[in-house]
């Protein structure tokens, strides 16, 4: 027999109660007087080879947690000012093993989308969230949600903190027109953006 059917294993949630945004608020605080020591790791002067129609730069802040730094990857219009801001969430893909951010030559769906995005004239930030790329943490997010839940919850918060930071980083340090904020997720980055504007209102769309 070449199939044949498995049963999973399936929680029943019915008796949860859901609990509302602002009774849970207090999981995503942190210390923003943790300073961001901004670091520019590649300078946004030099175009990007072939026929992009953006520059892309990288800077390195600091995370909220456990002394971590992370860089954030930027794509920015040449020529065109005051475009809307793009902070993009990946889907689960991208927290389900370990690969080299890359930014040509990708074939990942989340890299396609930034691409997309950014030769649209959008500003696209891309930061390298907790447990992704090379901060993979050897788990797998969509395993760890049903056997090692705590787990996965801890890393869902440091994951939407990791954006609330780079939004600070943004507002001190960037030319940011704030009205032009916008959160963009795929998939599982789509569930952490409603996350994070229910809870941030820097965020004007997403």
């Amino acid at each position: 027999m070449l199939f044949r059917s498995i049963a999973l294993p399936i929680r029943d949630v019915s008796s949860l109660k859901r609990e509302p945004i602002d009774a849970l608020k207090h999981w995503y605080d942190y210390d923003k007087t943790v300073p961001l020591q901004p670091m520019v790791i590649r300078d946004s002067n030099a175009s990007l080879e072939g026929d992009h129609a953006y520059r892309y730069k990288i800077v390195e802040i600091n995370a909220v947690y456990d002394d971590e730094r992370f860089q954030v990857h930027f794509f920015e219009p040449e020529k065109q000012k005051d475009v809307p801001t793009l902070v993009y969430l990946p889907g689960i893909g991208r927290y389900n093993v370990q690969r080299d951010f890359r930014i040509t030559g990708s074939r990942d769906m989340d890299m396609i989308l930034v691409h997309r995005l950014a030769l649209l004239g959008y500003r696209v930030i891309y930061p390298i969230y907790n447990g992704t790329y090379e901060r993979w943490n050897g788990s797998s997010l969509s395993i760890d949600f049903r056997e090692k839940p705590a787990e996965a919850q801890s890393n869902w918060i440091r994951g939407v903190q990791d954006l609330f930071r780079v939004v600070d980083y943004l507002c001190q340090a960037e030319d940011l027109n704030q009205d032009k904020l916008i959160c963009v997720g795929l998939s599982n980055g789509a569930a952490r953006a409603i996350t994070a504007m229910s809870i941030d209102d820097r965020f004007k769309a997403g």
